[in-house]
């Protein structure tokens, strides 16, 4: 953990971009060197430009977030490519709260479980 002087104390260094503003995905050491890997050729593993609809018009803004989706569809189709397609059962229960309320509780688990 590094330390900063600040006069007659000392201080731990804030994680992340707490403690240095310009740390990009790739070089934060709190994060898993396979999550880089696969977020690198999409572009993810460091920090973005600002987007260029800052201060545009709602039209540039909705153009952007339509672009934006698209491009976390295919980081998502990626995520799940090649992996074992499984059945899965869902299920609501209800159950009385501590001040006697009902609460749902929505549970999804893989059929072979019981």
């Amino acid at each position: 953990q590094q330390v900063i002087n600040m006069g007659n104390s000392t201080a731990p260094t804030l994680p992340g971009r707490l403690g240095r503003p310009d740390m990009e995905l790739k070089d934060d050491p709190r994060c898993h060197p396979k999550i880089v890997e696969f977020l690198a050729p999409f572009g993810l593993d460091k920090f973005p430009e600002d987007p260029p609809c800052l201060g545009g018009t709602l039209e540039e803004i909705y153009e952007f977030g339509s672009v934006m989706e698209q491009g976390f569809g295919a980081v998502l189709s990626a995520a799940v490519e090649g992996a074992p397609q499984i059945d899965v059962q869902r299920r609501v229960e209800t159950i009385v709260g501590i001040d006697g309320n009902d609460i749902k509780l929505y549970i999804s688990s893989p059929d072979d479980i019981s």
